[in-house]
């Protein structure tokens, strides 16, 4: 099953062209978009502050940007369906870099279904038996907009924010911390076709890939519908155990992005995990989307759902 390499990589020279880099990955309604330039190095990048960026926003300039500390702050705003360039230079234009995106329309929250659930942490053992814990299960149901093909990408994102109420030293104070954990190993299209279960362990011959990002494609749509399963832990760390009152504040965010942007953020998920002393492993080849240059530029649209737990410490 396993075969020697028989190639050998030949040595690469410390003298390749220095290149721009632009990294901008963007979202429509916020009022913090930037837009980071660098020179590629050898053993370190270097930021590049006398750069200009020029914005075009369906074919006309809106914006000539110049930098601000360390970024290029960016005060165009955008909507779904606009088509977006960047052209960018430094040292009076000796160095050239440019990128096109399109703006997708964004997902649609219909309903959000809660339950609790026991579930299993993945090797999670208690003496000879294993550990389950208290999880609670978001039954998300998205649909598309007409508007959408189905091969578009998407992007999940989950804020937990648990406010503990306690008495000290004769006060009642307040905690509150934040997490962006939840376990997505009973989905569908958030393991990409591959949902499994915690008591799935042993030895990988294949790398194991871990979604960080929440990634998952507009295929696992059926007739402009799916029906997404998260589980949040009841997690007794973000709860004081002497708390006689705690709530838990729960955000979900889904991004609509590029192509471009799914591809690579699938790339960053598995350089996380590289391990280079793993010979299985396969050494992570990160796309870029930058004619003339490298990195990566991409605009997402959003939607978000809020809910409220109460009376979570009675439950973790």
């Amino acid at each position: 099953m396993l075969t020697a390499c028989t190639n050998t990589i030949g040595y690469l020279s410390n003298d390749e062209p220095k290149k721009l880099i632009v990294n901008a990955m963007m979202e429509v309604g916020s009022n913090d978009n930037r837009i980071y330039l660098h020179y590629t190095g050898w053993q370190a990048t270097t930021p590049v502050t006398d750069g200009i960026i020029h914005l075009y926003k369906n074919g006309e300039l809106t914006e000539t940007i110049t930098a601000k500390d360390d970024y290029y702050p960016v005060e165009s705003n955008f909507h779904a369906g606009d088509k977006i360039k960047i052209e960018a230079s430094a040292e009076n234009g000796t160095y050239k870099a440019e990128s096109e995106t399109c703006i997708h329309a964004p997902l649609q929250i219909v309903q959000i279904d809660t339950s609790y659930v026991s579930l299993r942490d993945y090797n999670s053992w208690i003496g000879n038996q294993p550990a389950y814990d208290n999880y609670l299960r978001l039954k998300i149901r998205l649909k598309q907009p007409d508007t959408e093909i189905s091969n578009s990408y998407y992007r999940l994102e989950i804020q937990q924010v648990f406010y503990s109420h306690r008495w000290h030293d004769g006060s009642d104070t307040l905690s509150i911390d934040t997490t962006y954990n939840y376990n997505y190993i009973y989905d569908t299209a958030l393991t990409d076709g591959k949902p499994g279960h915690a008591i799935d362990e042993g030895f990988e011959l294949i790398q194991k890939w871990n979604n960080y990002f929440g990634l998952f494609k507009g295929s696992y749509f059926k007739n402009g519908e799916y029906d997404m399963t998260v589980d949040l832990k009841e997690d007794i760390n973000y709860i004081h155990i002497d708390a006689y009152t705690a709530e838990r504040y729960i955000t979900v965010r889904l991004y609509s992005i590029s192509e471009s942007e799914y591809r690579y953020l699938h790339a960053m998920s598995s350089a996380l995990d590289f391990d280079p002393e793993n010979f299985i492993y396969a050494v992570p080849l990160i796309p870029n989307n930058i004619q003339g240059g490298i990195g990566i530029f991409g605009i997402a649209s959003q939607v978000e759902y809020k809910l409220k737990e109460e009376n979570c410490q009675d439950k973790a």
